[in-house]
């Protein structure tokens, strides 16, 4: 099995990363905005690594063209809520136009790979004091991060229904855990 990690080098990423690793049939690939030094890539077991701006379709699509995924795991994001007030458009671009790039490359290079996007709770907004959200909650994005977590699960919607493309969309809660970023709200 041929996994594409995107955003390798992040939090998720790297923890992603070693625990595939632990599977001797699986080939691991990572890209990601950071470049990573060697020590760094042997420590997440990558084949390969390559530096990746999801914001430039031709950076993704010969991401994919060499590395010939199975399963692309689209992690490379503007995280932080907190930053995407600072910089919006920032924040769309590479949460938004990132997704649909890694989708569209999938189209045109991969079209039998399947796609997870990690998405973000923060799509649902704060919800009702004291009610569970649940995930037929409709959208209420009260931040330009939780927008574009918006448009990139819509988009894997788009291109599952419109394109026969296998997209596993999650909204996930906080991340948390050893080798967090300090930025984050629970590091």
């Amino acid at each position: 099995m041929r996994t594409l990690i995107t955003g390798v080098a992040g939090f998720v990423g790297r923890h992603l990363a070693q625990e595939l690793a632990q599977d001797p049939e699986e080939e691991l690939n990572g890209a990601d905005h950071t470049a990573l030094g060697e020590e760094e890539i042997l420590l997440c077991h990558l084949k390969s690594h390559w530096p990746l701006d999801v914001t430039i379709f031709e950076q993704v699509r010969g991401c994919l063209l060499e590395s010939r995924p199975d399963r692309i795991v689209h992690l490379a994001a503007q995280a932080s809520g907190s930053e995407s007030l600072k910089r919006p458009a920032e924040t769309y671009k590479v949460n938004a136009i990132g997704a649909l790039n890694v989708l569209e490359a999938a189209r045109l290079e991969a079209p039998d790979a399947t796609i997870l996007l990690v998405g973000s709770a923060d799509i649902y907004g704060s919800g009702a004091p004291g009610q569970k959200l649940r995930e037929d909650a409709p959208f209420k994005p009260i931040n330009a991060y939780a927008l574009s977590k918006v448009a990139q699960d819509s988009l894997g919607e788009l291109y599952a229904r419109s394109y026969g493309l296998r997209v596993i969309r999650t909204r996930t809660f906080s991340h948390t855990g050893p080798g967090q970023h300090p930025r984050s709200a629970l590091a």
